[in-house]
C-alpha cells in the first residue's frame, strides 16, 4: 500500500525539465587571481565549464579542504606557479581522489610524496579538481589555449 501511495504522490509532483546543478566555483587567491589564473576562469566559464566568479580563499591547505567539502560548489584550483607545498595538499590529494577528483601538477604528473622536506615545494604549481573531467578538460584548454604566454 505504502508503494502505491508513494507512486501517487510522484505522480502529481511538478516535472522538473532540464534541471541544471549550479556551476562549480574556482577557488584562488585575490592578490594571485591575474594572468594565468583569470585566464583559466575566463576560458573555462566561458564554456560554461566554471561560474565566472570564483571564489576568494586564502591558504592552501583551506582551498583544498573547501573542495572537499563543496560547500559552494568549489570545484577548482588552478594554479600553475610555484608557490605551494606537498604538505599542504597531501591529504586533501588521497580525499579528492576517493572522490572522483584529482590534483596535479601544471604538467598533469601526480605529485611526488616521496620528496623530503626540504625538497616539497611545489615547483610545477598544482591544478586540484573535484571532478577529474574537468582536471582533464583544465589541463587539455591550459596546454592549447597557452593561458600563461
Amino acid at each position: 500500500a505504502n508503494a502505491n501511495a508513494n507512486a501517487n504522490a510522484n505522480a502529481n509532483a511538478p516535472i522538473k525539465e532540464n534541471v541544471q546543478p549550479p556551476l562549480l566555483r574556482a577557488i584562488i587567491s585575490k592578490s594571485k587571481g591575474g594572468g594565468v589564473v583569470q585566464n583559466c576562469i575566463d576560458s573555462l566559464s566561458t564554456k560554461n565549464l566554471i561560474h565566472s566568479q570564483p571564489l576568494y580563499i586564502t591558504g592552501a591547505g583551506y582551498k583544498t579542504m573547501k573542495l572537499v567539502l563543496g560547500e559552494e560548489n568549489e570545484g577548482l584550483w588552478f594554479f600553475p606557479k610555484p608557490g605551494t607545498s606537498l604538505w599542504d595538499v597531501a591529504a586533501a590529494d588521497a580525499l579528492l581522489r576517493v572522490m572522483g577528483g584529482r590534483i596535479s601538477d601544471k604538467f598533469g604528473n601526480d605529485l611526488d610524496y616521496s620528496k623530503g622536506r626540504l625538497e616539497a615545494d611545489n615547483l610545477d604549481g598544482i591544478i586540484a579538481c573535484c571532478d577529474e573531467r574537468l582536471h582533464r578538460t583544465c589541463l587539455a584548454l591550459y596546454n592549447e589555449e597557452k593561458w600563461d604566454e
